[in-house]
């Protein structure tokens, strides 16, 4: 799987909001602005894609970016980014979306499942008896502590 341009431009975005923060690093607080953003441009305003587009190219265009730099994600933000293949095959999709990358981020907690299968039902996302066993192993407390969670980033 591979991520969405969606995905990819949130990232970028990430990046640009750490720099004008002043921060070296990419971190959680970073993709939850972004996020926010993306979501509040989609959900208040309605507008097309292109609106939307032309909206959000507006704000990143004042923010001052030095590419020269290098931005190292904290280990929360890694890690979130090496499991959202895994909600993106949970949910049956086959590029990684912004979503995927907020599912990863609720899974990191295993005491954080009731949420993260509210956020499924919510958005009506269908689970078959094999997903559902495959959860309840990702969000078991002790395969955690045995490492089995390893091998979710490596497999999907």
């Amino acid at each position: 799987m591979s991520l969405s341009k969606k995905t990819r431009n949130l990232i970028a975005d990430c990046r640009k909001v750490a720099e004008r923060y002043n921060n070296d690093y990419i971190s959680l607080s970073h993709f939850f602005l972004v996020y926010n953003r993306y979501r509040k441009n989609e959900a208040d305003f309605k507008v097309s894609i292109s609106q939307q587009k032309e909206f959000i190219s507006s704000i990143i265009s004042k923010i001052p970016v030095d590419t020269s730099k290098n931005f190292p994600l904290t280990v929360d933000f890694e890690r979130a980014l090496l499991y959202c293949h895994f909600h993106a095959w949970i949910t049956s999709q086959k590029l990684v979306e912004p979503h995927h990358l907020l599912m990863a981020i609720f899974g990191d907690n295993a005491d954080c499942k009731e949420k993260y299968l509210e956020y499924l039902t919510n958005n009506d996302f269908q689970l078959n008896k094999l997903k559902s066993l495959i959860l309840d192993i990702f969000f078991n407390k002790f395969a955690r502590s045995i490492g089995l969670i390893r091998i979710f980033k490596r497999r999907f």
